[in-house]
């Protein structure tokens, strides 16, 4: 009889700094929608949390749900691995740092040289990408869980690279792994999450050269002078995770199941939470962001 109460109590920070952390998290997408004048969309609830929970469409059959549950059980175990192993390679390059890192010139130049390995490295990685137009047939279509607005062609020019000039009217021709590479955590979110950004099939071997980058270079980044932050990466390579994984399900060259579109944006949602909860460890905080952003 008494669980319930000794349970909340020996917790109650953690409630405390969930339920606090929530409602700021509603109440600044709130106000934020309303300073933009996009409240009022698609009902008079919209662009609130009554209205995020209203659009909110779960997998409609038993299969989806079952491939779900699958994925999260893949998927979480191999985020659990990728965020044990960030742990344990970041502790020990600190104890590596301190005993040969004792001058602040050396900082200077460690930081110099990962920047330009980093740079350099992003640069190669992304011309190996894949020139093609965005889909626009999700674009007002129906079942989708809101709808897309598509960008100006003026910002998809920021992603045409080395692609030549388009030949469609008021299209862009983009490298599509480009808008991974030169994207930052939050035009990442609107571009994959949201669906801003869409394109028929970006291919598998390019998102997993991204992951792959993204992974080396993040593992040695926490210790360094840089700041190179644990969320917004974990929040990149999950997204470019969900993606590999729906690929992998939907394309005809591995399984090739037909399963609901919205599960993509679910498989995104799990890549995020079983890389960044693997070693974050804070598993309230990882709710909210994750709120925030899905």
């Amino acid at each position: 009889m008494c669980w319930p109460n000794g349970f909340f109590r020996q917790h109650l920070l953690r409630w405390k700094v969930f339920l606090a952390t929530s409602i700021a998290t509603f109440f600044q997408t709130f106000w934020y929608k309303l300073w933009t004048g996009t409240v009022n969309t698609h009902s008079p609830w919209g662009g609130t949390v009554f209205w995020e929970f209203y659009r909110y469409r779960p997998v409609k059959t038993m299969k989806d749900i079952y491939v779900l549950f699958i994925c999260a059980t893949v998927m979480g175990c191999i985020g659990g691995c990728a965020g044990s192993l960030f742990i344990n390679i970041n502790t020990l390059g600190n104890i590596i740092r301190r005993r040969v890192l004792k001058s602040k010139a050396s900082k200077v130049i460690e930081c110099t040289i990962f920047c330009l390995l980093t740079s350099t490295t992003l640069f190669w990685f992304s011309y190996t990408g894949k020139c093609q137009y965005q889909d626009l047939t999700l674009n007002g279509a129906a079942g989708q869980e809101y709808p897309v607005v598509p960008y100006k062609e003026s910002y998809l020019q920021n992603f045409r690279g080395w692609c030549p000039p388009s030949t469609k009217k008021g299209q862009v021709f983009m490298n599509s792994i480009g808008t991974y590479y030169w994207a930052s955590s939050a035009m990442l979110e609107d571009h994959s999450v949201h669906g801003h950004l869409h394109f028929e099939h970006i291919p598998l071997a390019e998102l997993l050269m991204f992951v792959a980058f993204f992974y080396t270079f993040f593992l040695p980044s926490y210790g360094t002078n840089l700041p190179a932050g644990l969320f917004s990466p974990g929040i990149i390579m999950g997204i470019a995770f969900g993606n590999i994984a729906f690929t992998i399900l939907t394309d005809k060259n591995y399984i090739g199941l037909e399963v609901d579109n919205v599960l993509k944006r679910k498989l995104m949602c799990l890549g995020c939470c079983g890389i960044i909860s693997a070693y974050v460890r804070l598993k309230y905080s990882v709710c909210v962001i994750l709120l925030e952003i899905f």
